[in-house]
């Protein structure tokens, strides 16, 4: 079991890019983890937390986590979505403004719009947030030595 201040860093590879997770640790009495994970892996802050669980005895520990390259695929437009969204903007301008243009950066705020293709499922992201947590808490405890 660790007990240690200090920082580290963990990479893992992920799709295209890389997961890099962070850690600062601070002398405490009891173990105190706080995770914060960028929203499309915030799932996943309860894999980190149990590798540092599992590995600290004590301090207070803050991790963050960051993404470096494409993790998913390449943005896909749903078409049949934007052809419906497009439609229905068009019979709105009708009833506004009959002749007025629609200008195509609307369909920009269409939620679900854009989907990722090929992106990673959650065992893969769970795999690199573990590996990527083991590995700077390893990095955390070589620098405090």
């Amino acid at each position: 079991m660790l007990s240690m201040t200090g920082y580290g860093t963990g990479i893992a590879e992920l799709g295209r890019g890389r997961l890099i997770v962070a850690v600062r640790a601070g002398n405490h009495r009891f173990l105190e983890v706080l995770v914060r994970f960028p929203p499309e892996i915030a799932n996943q802050a309860w894999t980190s937390e149990a590798v540092i669980r599992r590995l600290a005895e004590r301090g207070r520990i803050e991790v963050t986590a960051r993404f470096e390259g494409a993790i998913g695929g390449e943005p896909v437009i749903d078409l049949e979505r934007a052809r419906t969204a497009y439609r229905s903007l068009v019979v709105f301008r009708d009833e506004l403004s009959p002749g007025e243009p629609v200008p195509l950066h609307l369909l920009s705020s269409v939620p679900g719009l854009f989907t990722m293709t090929e992106a990673p499922d959650a065992e893969q992201v769970r795999r690199a947030v573990e590996q990527a947590t083991e590995q700077e808490l390893c990095d955390a405890a070589a620098r405090a030595d």
